[in-house]
């Protein structure tokens, strides 16, 4: 490229901007960067790009000659007491990168735990890669000339496709031919639409049970932020609870967890406890606390325009 390729402009911010901002919008709870060393000549700015889009930035004294080497690295960092339930493994320069596609990405390995969910267009496997802690643990047991690759190879009856309709979603940017296609680009697939697409869910979908209901959320405020959306559908057993509907939301975007545990719900425009009854049909609302404090009134009125 002439120039370190992680810094290049696109879309009004550089690169790996773009990429750990769709990283942490998708979920991602925590976003490490290996980067070069901070001796190195793109070092310091890169160091700082990283820091300005919200990520951790790990510089190693050397670089690591191959990407197995980078992997191992940010594992080390993540493998905390206890360490997370999943990685997600991502190239830094994946210009189409959406928080749609993570987002799909992380439900679809909340619903199947022990898989690795890999994304793919007509066959062709792409970026990033889910892998569930105890496969991600084994890089280091790998031979010294042995890439990640051999992992998915190894565990490969584990392994679920989630398709994307737009190869640009899983693509990298390797040549200035690449860099120009993307320059040209009137904006990043399924970056701000909600159809285009297919929801996690579609995928291995079993016939609703008559045990089951289907109940539609609407999120507000930080929640519609987080989850770049403004609903969600969700099937739930008859007679669910509001602390029911909390589980599901983590199930379905577990990145925001902690959001979701903290939310004020409203069913049919009042606050709801965790014990409150869901129907079917019923209006539920997530609303993040405001700054300061919780809500206090009851009764409320429910309009986009003032969130």
């Amino acid at each position: 490229m002439g120039r370190p390729k992680l810094l290049l402009p696109l879309g009004g911010v550089t690169v790996i901007e773009g990429v750990v901002t769709a990283l942490r919008r998708g979920g991602a709870e925590r976003v490490i960067v290996v980067a070069p060393p901070a001796e190195s000549p793109e070092g310091p700015a890169l160091a700082a790009a990283i820091a300005r889009a919200g990520a951790e930035v790990l510089s190693p004294e050397s670089r690591p000659a191959e990407m197995r080497q980078s992997v191992e690295l940010g594992l080390v960092a993540l493998a905390n007491d206890p360490p997370p339930r999943w990685v997600i493994l991502c190239p830094g320069d994946a210009p189409g990168l959406t928080p749609k596609l993570v987002a799909n990405l992380l439900e679809l390995a909340a619903r199947r735990r022990d898989c690795i969910v890999i994304p793919s267009h007509e066959g062709r496997r792409g970026h990033p890669i889910v892998l569930p802690w105890d496969v991600a643990a084994e890089v280091r047991t790998l031979p010294p000339d042995v890439g990640v690759n051999a992992l998915v190879a190894r565990h490969a009856d584990r392994v679920i496709e989630l398709p994307v309709p737009d190869p640009g979603l899983i693509a990298d940017l390797d040549t200035p031919e690449d860099l120009d296609r993307w320059s040209r680009r009137p904006s990043r697939p399924d970056r701000d639409t909600e159809d285009s697409a297919p929801p996690a869910l579609a995928l291995d979908q079993a016939p609703r049970s008559r045990d089951t209901m289907h109940v539609r959320v609407r999120l507000f405020a930080l929640a519609k932020e987080r989850a770049q959306r403004s609903q969600l559908e969700l099937e739930l057993p008859v007679s669910a609870t509001v602390a029911d509907l909390r589980a599901a939301l983590g199930a379905r975007l577990p990145g925001l967890a902690a959001l979701w545990a903290r939310a004020l719900i409203a069913v049919d425009q009042e606050y709801a406890g965790d014990d409150a009854i869901l129907t079917a049909g019923a209006e539920i609302a997530v609303i993040p606390p405001v700054s300061g404090g919780a809500f206090r009134l009851r009764n409320l009125t429910i309009d986009d325009r003032d969130h």
